[in-house]
């Protein structure tokens, strides 16, 4: 029996370290590690009672759970009129590695450092990788690689490998969940610089602003009060100047700008941002159905779509794109009750970070966050993998707290 357990758990440790490493690579290649991990959990399921776990951990599992129940509820409401398709498989390791590994046997310190580092790891030579695409495509094609590019032609998606780059830049500022091994390493040291430059040549503009937030924040972090103003202010001049003076940085923030300035009915001219078209349609489907929602598959394939059409927003019919914004996308999908959930889930996650005073917690809420502001990132697989992933290693850290 004991011969079967060191099976499992090192089966268990070889998923999450599979999982780690192809997150920012594919995000579609975290389907078989997932598996791997759900393998090799099933032996200790049972092994500890729910006395024995942390109040955090049961009480965000529970509004994880809660909102997968609001999303199989209303799957089973649209599947009938076809319009579900494949939604909620998506969404189930959204609550189910949480839960897992929540009830999983603690996971040693060690293995977690190892895990995470696998994560910092891949995340550097993705950057790497990126960074020869932009180069190859400059040196031979005198071609700047665009946003519009990396989504065309290569399995990137510029938002979310921002994001996984961002969190490597709060796990390398907050490095307690790093291997001591990498903190000497040429890789560790060079990786803000790296990192930094891929996030700028991504050009995905939610991704820039915060990483000029988060590199204010560790200013403040670490000089004094007269200095990291001093800095603040240099690197507000900095972010202008780059916006201003480098051409693709310069057409993406533009656009940005003039979409304010533009009337949302305005749709064929190319300075108005798709977002505006798509929360301008959404909002006005919520106004409809506050209470109980559209359902899902409902919501983004048949009611938004047709809005899209209606509105004379071709380009969202056509690519029957979702709310970009979660907290739109739950309201939209499940109802108020949906988005109250939605809320809730991150701001228990940051309580967490902040009784626990985890700046990585912290950092982590706070990001996507941020992004679900401006992606619906909890609908995809890269942003569902990403939450779970990380959510359930910290659950499983706070057991016996």
């Amino acid at each position: 029996m004991n011969y079967l357990k060191n099976i499992d758990n090192k089966l268990l440790t070889a998923g999450l370290l599979l999982f780690a490493f192809v997150l920012p690579i594919h995000k579609m290649a975290t389907t078989i590690p997932f598996i791997i991990i759900i393998i090799g959990l099933i032996p200790s399921y049972k092994q500890y009672s729910i006395k024995e776990l942390s109040k955090y951990s049961i009480v965000l599992v529970s509004l994880l759970i809660i909102y997968f129940i609001l999303a199989f509820n209303s799957y089973f409401h649209a599947i009938y009129k076809l319009h579900a398709k494949n939604e909620l498989i998506g969404k189930i390791p959204f609550f189910l590695l949480p839960l897992l590994l929540t009830l999983y046997q603690k996971i040693e310190t060690t293995t977690i450092k190892k895990i995470v580092t696998t994560f910092f790891i891949s995340s550097y030579i993705m950057s790497i990788i990126i960074m020869f695409i932009y180069l190859f495509n400059l040196i031979y094609y005198n071609k700047i690689t665009s946003y519009t590019d990396l989504i065309s032609f290569t399995i990137i998606h510029p938002s979310y490998l921002s994001l996984y780059l961002l969190f490597g830049l709060i796990l390398f500022i907050d490095n307690k969940y790093l291997t001591d091994s990498i903190k000497s390493n040429i890789l560790y040291k060079t990786y803000p610089f790296v990192v930094s430059v891929t996030i700028i040549i991504l050009a995905s503009r939610i991704s820039i602003i915060a990483l000029v937030i988060l590199f204010i924040i560790y200013i403040f972090f670490i000089l004094k009060l007269k200095q990291a103003l001093f800095a603040t202010l240099l690197i507000c001049l900095l972010s202008i100047f780059l916006f201003w003076k480098v051409d693709f940085l310069n057409a993406r923030f533009t656009k940005a700008i003039n979409m304010l300035k533009q009337d949302k009915n305005a749709v064929n001219n190319y300075t108005v941002d798709d977002r505006i078209m798509i929360w301008s349609n959404a909002i006005e489907l919520i106004k409809e159905e506050p209470i109980k929602g559209y359902n899902i598959g409902d919501a983004r394939n048949h009611f938004l779509r047709e809005k899209h059409n209606t509105s004379g927003f071709g380009k969202g019919y056509r690519e029957h794109y979702n709310c970009h914004n979660q907290f739109l996308e739950s309201w939209l999908s499940l109802g108020i009750l949906g988005v109250i959930t939605m809320i809730l889930i991150f701001a228990t996650l940051l309580y967490i970070g902040i009784i626990e005073k985890n700046k990585v917690i912290i950092g982590f809420t706070l990001l996507l966050f941020i992004f679900s502001l401006v992606e619906s990132i909890l609908e995809s697989q890269g942003g569902i993998m990403f939450f779970a992933f990380f959510v359930g290693l910290f659950l499983n850290k706070l057991k016996h707290v």
